[in-house]
């Protein structure tokens, strides 16, 4: 038997050469960790490129809100002093027209209507942009007199109408109409005028429409005559009462014989503020047209009575 010798502490162990699978595979796993490190800084790169592209994207963003906030900001202005430019034209136009106003018919017979004091309604300060071209009280009085005043209870009062009976050529229409109706907000609040919302139609698009009407005040002049005409009217109408009762009735006598006696009708009693209106003999109101001849009303005729 051999005795082979035994390997101990300083001897010299072979060494162990790799094989050439094992570099192949060790290279290989080098590789790989070189192209994840490629791939990584790859993709490390193209988030910086995206977050640069998107920063600098909201700062051209910001950049033009900027800029088109000037230009609205511009623009507002520049709308505002065009605004203030023709309302200080509005107002010239107006104060040249102030001396005439100060000396007309129509303004001595609104402050002989209000007693010498001219109303608080017919000096209103509209609060529209432009204004109008005349002095407040001259518009106001001016419409007051020709829509408002003297006209039956429950009459139509058109924004429209009052707006271009003003005619103003440097005013669309709907900027007038609502000055006017501005106004008539406050003749509505001191009771001369009536405001009711029109009946909308079916399928109509957009708000009720206001309606505007006469009321029953009138100035204190006006209304005074018009309590001294019912006054009147009623003493009369007691004063021929009772001259047919103290004749025995000739109407009634003469209507149960049978006779046809031509009596000439008598002048209708007209009233004095608003022309054309006739009124009854009795109770001083407004008579129909088919009791104008009578010149009473079916419950105030003396035949009635009797």
């Amino acid at each position: 038997m051999h005795a082979w010798p035994v390997q101990g502490r300083g001897s010299c162990a072979p060494e162990v050469m790799p094989s050439g699978r094992d570099q192949r595979s060790a290279s290989g796993l080098e590789k790989n960790r070189a192209e994840m490190e490629a791939l990584r800084l790859e993709l490390h790169a193209a988030q910086r490129l995206s977050q640069a592209e998107e920063e600098a994207s909201r700062a051209a963003a910001r950049r033009v809100m900027m800029a088109a906030g000037a230009v609205i900001a511009a623009d507002r202005q520049a709308a505002l002093d065009r605004a203030q430019a023709r309302r200080a034209a509005m107002d010239a136009k107006a104060l040249l027209l102030e001396p005439a106003w100060l000396i007309s018919d129509l303004r001595a017979r609104i402050l002989d209507e209000f007693d010498g004091h001219w109303p608080a309604i017919l000096d209103v300060a509209t609060t529209g942009e432009l204004g109008l071209p005349f002095p407040r009280q001259l518009w106001q009085a001016t419409l007051f007199a020709q829509f408002i005043e003297g006209r039956s209870i429950l009459s139509g009062v058109s924004p429209g109408e009052c707006a271009a009976h003003l005619t103003v050529q440097d005013l669309h229409e709907s900027e007038t109409k609502a000055i006017v109706r501005e106004w008539f907000d406050v003749l509505v609040a001191a009771g001369y005028l009536l405001c009711a919302k029109a009946k909308k139609k079916r399928y109509s698009i957009g708000a009720a429409r206001v309606r505007y009407t006469t009321a029953s005040k009138r100035t204190p002049k006006a209304q005074r005559a018009s309590e001294a005409q019912s006054r009147a009217a009623r003493e009369s109408a007691a004063r021929a009462a009772s001259v047919r009762s103290a004749s025995g009735n000739p109407t009634e006598s003469a209507r149960r014989s049978g006779h046809r006696s031509y009596v000439p009708p008598a002048p209708p009693v007209v009233d004095p503020i608003r022309p054309g209106i006739a009124l009854c003999r009795d109770c001083a109101r407004p008579l129909a047209a088919m009791f104008v001849a009578r010149g009473y009303h079916l419950m105030c005729s003396p035949v009635q009575r009797y």
